[in-house]
């Protein structure tokens, strides 16, 4: 989700994502992560934008 943004490094996240859990950056496997997801995806980025604003400089 976080790739999407454009604040954030696409290439890098995705490749992330890919190290942490292969095949996470077909489109079927990360719908079935959304699903199970311990986090609600539409809390996740509030949730992170709230926290980079917190932070100082």
């Amino acid at each position: 989700m976080l790739a999407s943004q454009p604040e954030f490094d696409r290439l890098r996240l995705l490749a992330l994502a890919e190290t942490l859990s292969p095949g996470m950056t077909r489109p079927d496997v990360f719908a079935r992560w959304l699903e199970q997801a311990p986090v609600k995806a539409a809390r996740l980025l509030p949730m992170v934008r709230a926290e980079l604003g917190n932070r100082s400089p």
